[in-house]
């Protein structure tokens, strides 16, 4: 009798244990580390797109000229155009913006800049059929570099003159913790400025609207 209860027990924790078997906790085992897999996944995705990014901003950094090599570019838009100068001194630089094929009046203005004239483009933020030429600068600044930006307007093709860029004040709340660093592209419809701050990186994007007097790159709200 006891022999055979003790078989029974025996069948009994035989039958018990292949019902909680190892395929649940296999599963189990693999949902976890699915799980832990696909968020590494997206981490590692994710530096590509912002190293993506940073080269694209910083791809007028490695095209400054070196000191004291001269810049020159001629822009052309339809029947005007636009030869760019500088001599890239290291003090008292300037660059000049000569113009050809405007109905009224060409000209030569000569502008002091602050750092190496590292390139001229041309676009039409404003879509009205009539380009616009900007000049990007780049200065050795304390921790790195920094770029600004120089920008003319043509008046239907009969005459240019400087587009007014104004600056933010510091009480602009995308000014807060500003640490420099600047660095300027342009974009479909717009001039786009990123910058460093404490919490990281900031992006302005400028729009190109008509002033009273002449053009003015405004930051959107």
């Amino acid at each position: 009798m006891k022999t055979r209860l003790n078989l029974f027990l025996t069948l009994l924790l035989l039958s018990l244990y292949s019902c909680g078997g190892s395929s649940p906790s296999t599963t189990g085992t693999e949902d976890q580390q699915a799980a832990s897999t696909a968020p590494t996944e997206e981490a590692a995705a994710e530096p590509k797109a912002q190293q993506g990014e940073s080269q694209e901003n910083t791809e007028l950094f490695r095209q400054a000229a070196p000191l004291g090599k001269p810049f020159e570019k001629v822009l052309q838009a339809g029947e005007v155009s636009f030869e760019v100068r500088s001599p890239n001194r290291g003090q008292d630089n300037q660059l000049t913006l000569t113009s050809s094929g405007f109905s009224v009046r060409n000209e030569a203005q000569q502008v002091e800049v602050e750092g190496l004239l590292a390139d001229a483009q041309l676009a039409d933020l404003n879509a009205d059929g009539y380009p616009e030429v900007y000049l990007f600068t780049i200065s050795e600044v304390e921790g790195g570099k920094a770029m600004q930006v120089y920008a003319f307007a043509s008046y239907r093709n009969r005459s240019f003159g400087p587009i007014y860029i104004p600056a933010l004040p510091e009480s602009d709340n995308r000014m807060q913790g500003y640490k420099g660093g600047d660095k300027y592209r342009l974009d479909s419809e717009a001039l786009v400025r990123t910058f460093s701050t404490t919490d990281g990186e900031e992006s302005l994007e400028y729009e190109l609207v008509k002033g009273e007097t002449s053009f003015v790159l405004q930051p959107r709200k």
